[in-house]
């Protein structure tokens, strides 16, 4: 069973759209002014060690995260559009 399996997270985004790591956490903070907490997305931090190390084994965060932010899907495509076109891979 996923953990959040409605939400996205910022890993996941920066792999769908081709994008280097921080990507989508540099254009999540960019439009942060216009996302609520608890609606648009969730942080879970290292009080919620359970969640956190669900998220890390579904190879659903970057290893070295502290945080997790997921987003709901209209946040999350609107991040995804926030970091431009889909990058094509040869």
């Amino acid at each position: 069973m996923s953990a959040y399996p409605e939400h996205v997270t910022l890993r996941e985004i920066d792999t769908l759209t081709g994008r280097a790591k921080g990507t989508a956490f540099r254009a999540f903070k960019a439009l942060a002014s216009t996302l609520r907490e608890g609606v648009d997305f969730h942080v879970l931090n290292e009080s919620q060690p359970e969640a956190l190390s669900a998220l890390r084994r579904q190879g659903r965060l970057y290893s070295s995260s502290v945080r997790a932010i997921l987003l709901s899907p209209a946040a999350a495509r609107r991040v995804a559009d926030a970091t431009g076109p889909a990058v094509t891979r040869r």
